[in-house]
């Protein structure tokens, strides 16, 4: 596999670079395009990642568009049937390139213009590539520049290079890191949550005469929630209920499946991909939600499997001079400041609620009961960014159960 040869070919317009940054100011018809074939390419990937990295009775969280970044990085450099595999995964034709790059570019650029921001919670996202050695330097310029990549490499050389031999050896090391973290630091509402988020435990069914006792964090308010099928023309298959987060831009959106009879990687594979855009079709309902307490982390999962399964495995071979040694990816999520805001926020709201109900008890007419949704057996998850873009997925098969061992701490 010639992994990099050509690369020095690609004109410094093609690159478009150095060039100014892009956020959702200057976002016109073009780029919104653009955005949207990244958004494709990294949704339609959350299917095969639950069915190939999901493991019965354990959690699961992962980021398709940490997979997705990777692998554009991966395709800048990939000739012949490695960068015909990856374009396949991706969704993409040979054409396209120009334009999933510049989508890349605009959704990360949107991710930098928070980092620094003084938030409550926030999300982030990075990708890391490390080489065994110094990679081509219009090779670099192009991920730092539209992929925003952290590059390190082994073999450190004073002098820049332009060009790589096909049979000079080259390992690939990928990463990507990403995220929806609290603001823990805020110590002063930590007794509010403790408090207001107790709950008497309440089971929860990992499957039969398999129970676990577990509390329950009450999310009240006006929510978008609804049946929704797996697949068009079938009968409603899961319930679907959409939690706003503190990260700006940021929702939560909750998948119960009507039916604990199949895994949830399997109930949930033909409405994965298109979540976001089901959101839209919710109905606002004042209702309750009982979820539980979780936080999901996986550090160092091995992404490897679910490429291969992707039809992705001329740069996964290790006896090729050019390849990708791993793809390993961090990713992490936490719901339980979302909790704090959401029960002290609607507090009030409800007590005068229950006064005004007590006030028409006269009438002939009672208040319709509150619905209320209760995450009492496995879900699936997905914080949506930007009402468009799946962020984070994962499932939840054990809620006092965090992946890789990984015990979340308030600091």
């Amino acid at each position: 596999m010639d992994l990099l040869t050509g690369l020095l070919l690609l004109p410094l317009l093609l690159l478009g670079w150095p060039g100014p940054g892009l956020t959702a100011d200057n976002e016109g018809p073009e780029l919104s395009a653009a955005v949207a074939l990244v958004t494709n390419s990294s949704n339609g990937m959350v299917p095969v990642l639950f069915k190939e990295l999901s493991v019965p009775l354990e959690n699961l969280v992962v980021a398709p568009f940490g997979v997705a970044v990777n692998l554009g990085m991966v395709l800048e450099g990939a000739r012949g049937p490695a960068a015909a595999e990856i374009r396949a995964a991706l969704g993409v034709n040979e054409t396209q390139a120009e334009t999933l790059r510049t989508g890349f570019r605009a959704v990360l650029a949107r991710f930098q213009a928070t980092a620094d921001h003084e938030d409550v919670s926030g999300a982030f996202t990075e990708a890391t590539l490390h080489s065994s050695r110094r990679l081509p330097e219009a090779y670099r310029a192009l991920l730092e520049d539209y992929y925003l990549a952290s590059l390190s490499n082994e073999l450190e050389t004073s002098e820049g290079i332009n060009d790589l031999a096909q049979n000079e050896t080259l390992v690939l090391s990928l990463s990507s890191d990403t995220g929806v973290m609290s603001h823990w630091r805020d110590f002063h509402l930590l007794p509010v949550y403790v408090l207001l988020s107790h709950q008497a435990a309440a089971p929860f069914t990992r499957g039969p005469k398999d129970v676990l006792t577990v509390p329950m964090v009450p999310l009240v308010g006006v929510f978008r929630f609804g049946k929704v099928a797996a697949k068009e023309g079938q009968n409603a298959a899961s319930f679907v209920v959409e939690v706003p987060l503190e990260a700006r831009g940021t929702s939560l959106v909750l998948v119960l499946p009507l039916t604990a009879a199949v895994p949830v990687a399997e109930a949930v594979a033909g409405l994965s991909p298109h979540v976001p855009l089901l959101l839209s079709k919710l109905e606002p309902t004042e209702m309750e939600v009982l979820l539980p307490q979780l936080a999901a982390v996986s550090q160092g999962k091995d992404l490897r499997p679910a490429l291969r399964a992707m039809g992705i495995k001329t740069v996964l071979d290790q006896s090729m001079q050019q390849h990708v040694g791993s793809v390993t990816q961090d990713a992490f999520v936490s719901t339980s400041f979302v909790a704090i805001n959401s029960v002290s926020s609607v507090g009030a709201r409800l007590a005068e609620r229950s006064r005004r109900r007590r006030r028409d008890t006269t009438t002939t007419t009672p208040a319709p009961p509150t619905p209320r949704l209760v995450l009492n057996r496995p879900f699936a998850f997905y914080v949506v960014h930007d009402a468009e873009l799946i962020l984070l997925a994962g499932i939840v098969n054990s809620p006092a159960q965090v992946p890789g061992n990984n015990v979340v701490t308030p600091r």
